[in-house]
């Protein structure tokens, strides 16, 4: 995204009393990401796998 990362919108939404469920799916496996989002009030951080050949 080119303003916000996913967890400044997050922040963003929770800023406005917004009660959504909220699913983080990144290429990041970040420990502090996910432990940040989870905290936020994340429902879930999944990893995507990567691809590095033709499947």
């Amino acid at each position: 995204m080119p303003n916000m990362n996913g967890i400044e919108t997050f922040e963003h939404m929770n800023e406005m009393e917004l009660d959504i469920p909220v699913i983080f799916l990144t290429a990041s496996g970040d420990e502090d990401d996910v432990l940040n989002a989870i905290c936020l009030g994340a429902v879930n951080y999944l990893k995507k796998h990567m691809c590095y050949r033709n499947c």
